[in-house]
């Protein structure tokens, strides 16, 4: 369809709508009418057109018309307008600030977690140096070698016949076995250096092993004196021994806790490395 017959059919269309106008609406004055014909009036031959008709025909030149053959509907297809450069950039701004947060947030989590697990395995090593070279020597070892000695030497022994020498003696070597014990307490006391909560548990029970050989040199004192019948060096040995397996334990749960974290920085930097590389592959 060329562009004469496409002003005609818009224009027979924009007729047809005035006439729906005129004949619903009153009829105009004689100014009105001079001032509507002068305006509907078009050089070159061309139809005369309202305003409407003026501003249809403006978008016609960019766009296609569809004319069915009864000519009484006119379909028009226009080109989108394109988007300039700002247009654009305003559109994908939200997505691109996102993108750079999610960017920043991510390089400050890898050396945030660079930086702590650097920190904790020079603690880890740290720490476990002071337990295996300084500490252990003054504590662990020491508490060994005296509760070996006292349940050799723990009266009463049977094979032993308590007179008066004997008995003093017997009281004097439960006592030092105490005052041993109370020593060994300070020295556990200085595992607060680590940890505290480890030299806690090694202190308290290191008091417990000192209240029963409290209890059991009573005992003894009492059973010399002839008012109780002899203590049971078993029962107390045992409850010694329970101790003994306590502060062991505690040290043994520590030392594992240390290894524990130094592999685990070990084994974080060795992922942080590999997701930095190309593909996240090792070299």
């Amino acid at each position: 369809m060329n562009g004469e017959a496409v002003a005609n059919a818009v224009a027979a269309s924009a007729a047809a709508m005035d006439k729906k106008v005129s004949a619903s609406s009153p009829a105009p004055d004689a100014k009105q009418s001079s001032e509507t014909a002068a305006k509907s009036s078009v050089p070159n031959g061309q139809p005369a057109v309202s305003t409407g008709q003026s501003v249809v025909n403006q978008l016609i030149a960019d766009c296609v018309v569809h004319t069915d053959a009864a000519r009484t509907s006119t379909l028009l297809l226009c080109p989108s307008k394109e988007q300039g450069y700002v247009d654009k950039l305003l559109v994908s701004s939200p997505t691109l600030i996102m993108s750079g947060m999610a960017l920043l947030l991510s390089i400050a989590a890898f050396r945030y977690n660079s930086r702590k697990d650097a920190r904790a395995r020079l603690q880890s090593i740290h720490d476990d140096f002071w337990l295996r070279k300084v500490l252990s020597p003054q504590t662990v070892e020491p508490l060994l070698k005296q509760l070996g000695e006292l349940g050799s030497t723990l009266p009463p022994r049977p094979a032993v016949t308590y007179g008066g020498p004997e008995q003093t003696a017997a009281l004097e070597l439960v006592t030092q076995h105490i005052d041993k014990i109370k020593a060994l307490s300070v020295s556990f006391a200085s595992m607060a250096v680590v940890d505290k909560t480890l030299a806690k548990e090694c202190v308290e029970a290191l008091e417990r092993i000192e209240d029963r050989l409290t209890v059991h040199k009573f005992q003894l004192d009492q059973h010399f004196a002839g008012n109780v019948p002899s203590p049971n060096v078993t029962e107390a040995w045992t409850a010694i021994m329970e101790e003994q397996t306590k502060v062991l334990t505690a040290v043994q749960h520590y030392q594992n806790n240390v290894l524990s974290q130094s592999r685990t920085g070990i084994v974080s930097r060795m992922l942080a490395r590999m997701r930095t590389r190309p593909g996240g592959q090792p070299r």
